[in-house]
């Protein structure tokens, strides 16, 4: 064998025996990607938080109050006996309250009872004013009439108040959940009232 060939063979042996040894010392030239990054990279997306909904529930409180005001006005036009009165008042100013005791929402029914007791309180007092100022005149219509407005104007104005202002509640919804709800809504366009079944799926 001649010294040239001799030189060949040494020549790559060395670069065989050294050819390891440079890609464990992490050779710029063959190294593989940065593994942090490249792990970061593919790593899966940390869960979503739970997120929390404002969820009305207004259309509960509306039949409650629709029902038990339909039948208190009733009586009261009936001029029935006090006490089926006395029992559909007490019906007609716990039941609301009651649906947000179920709902968690107990600052809220402590509030609906105050809107009914003073909504009674008002139409009483509407009525002794007036009373007291038809005195001496045998004409009590307009006594009623006025009386009956605020009966009235009580019953819907307690019903508007506690279904939009009061009936609501925080929700913790999981992600990734499906979440539909009725909600109110107001079109600016044509100045109407409606409502509109909300969420996502």
């Amino acid at each position: 064998m001649t010294a040239s060939r001799l030189a060949g063979v040494a020549w790559l042996w060395l670069c065989l025996m050294l050819a390891p040894t440079a890609h464990a010392q992490g050779d710029p030239g063959s190294a593989p990607a940065d593994l942090p990054a490249l792990r970061e990279r593919l790593q899966l997306r940390e869960p979503m938080a739970p997120r929390v909904e404002r969820v009305w529930y207004g259309w509960q409180t509306l039949l409650a109050d629709g029902a038990t005001g339909a039948v208190l006005l009733g009586l009261l036009i009936g001029e029935e006996e006090a006490d089926p009165i006395w029992v559909a008042l007490a019906v007609w100013g716990l039941a609301t309250p009651l649906i947000h005791v179920a709902h968690g929402n107990y600052a809220h029914a402590f509030a609906s009872v105050g809107l009914r007791a003073g909504s009674v309180a008002v139409s009483f007092l509407v009525f002794v004013f007036t009373l007291f100022a038809a005195w001496g005149s045998d004409d009590g219509s307009g006594i009623m009439a006025l009386t009956w407005v605020a009966i009235v104007s009580s019953v819907i104005g307690v019903a508007a108040i506690d279904a939009g202002i009061l009936a609501y509640e925080e929700r913790t919804v999981s992600p990734g959940s499906a979440t539909l709800q009725l909600a109110p809504f107001v079109d600016r366009a044509t100045r109407t009232l409606g409502l509109a079944l909300v969420g996502q799926l």
